[in-house]
C-alpha cells in the first residue's frame, strides 16, 4: 500500500506557526502612542486594542489546535500529525468523516477546509498552500460514505447524471 504524503512548504509552516508575533508587536505598537497621547481616548483605543489582540490571539490558539502540518493517507486511513508545539497524532479511517466545509466546498476556494470526523472531539483542518491539495480533496472525496460523497458534489454543483 502506497503512502502519500502532504506537507506545507517551509514559508508557509513559518507564517502559520509565527505569524502571530509580528501582529502582536504591531497591535502593541499601536497601544503605546494611544495610551500617552490620547488622555481623553485612551481607555477607549486601550480596551479596544486589547479585544483586538484578544481576538487575534485566540483565533490563532484555535488554529493551532486544529491544524495538522503533516498529512499521510495509506489506504483508507487518515493520519494527521505535527501539530504545533504537540506531538499528538490523530489516525482515523476516511470513512468515518462526518462532514466537510470550507474550500471549494463552500465555494471559497482561499479558506481554510475543516473536517469533521465521528469519534475525535475536534475538527481538523487544513489550508488550500498545502503541497498537492487537488490530490487530497480527489483522495477525501473518494474516502467518504456515499452520502456524504454526493451532499459535497451537490455542493460542488456537479450534475452525477451526467
Amino acid at each position: 500500500m502506497q503512502t502519500k504524503s502532504f506537507t506545507y512548504s517551509f514559508f508557509s509552516r513559518m507564517v502559520y506557526r509565527y505569524g502571530i508575533l509580528p501582529a502582536n508587536l504591531l497591535l502593541l505598537f499601536y497601544v503605546l502612542p494611544f495610551m500617552f497621547h490620547f488622555a481623553i481616548m485612551k481607555y477607549f483605543y486601550g480596551g479596544l486594542l486589547a479585544v483586538l489582540l484578544y481576538i487575534l490571539n485566540s483565533y490563532f490558539f484555535y488554529l493551532v489546535k486544529i491544524v495538522p502540518y503533516c498529512i499521510e493517507i495509506r489506504g483508507n486511513t487518515m493520519r494527521c500529525s505535527k501539530f504545533f508545539l504537540s506531538s499528538k497524532v490523530i489516525e482515523f479511517p476516511m470513512d468515518k468523516i462526518q462532514e466537510i466545509r470550507g474550500g471549494i466546498f463552500d465555494k471559497k476556494p482561499n479558506s481554510m477546509y475543516k473536517i469533521e470526523v465521528r469519534g475525535i472531539r475536534h475538527e481538523l483542518a487544513f489550508f488550500r498552500m498545502i503541497r498537492g491539495c487537488k490530490e487530497l480533496q480527489n483522495i477525501l472525496l473518494q474516502g467518504v460514505d456515499k452520502e456524504l460523497y454526493d451532499e459535497l458534489i451537490a455542493r460542488l454543483g456537479i450534475d452525477k447524471s451526467k
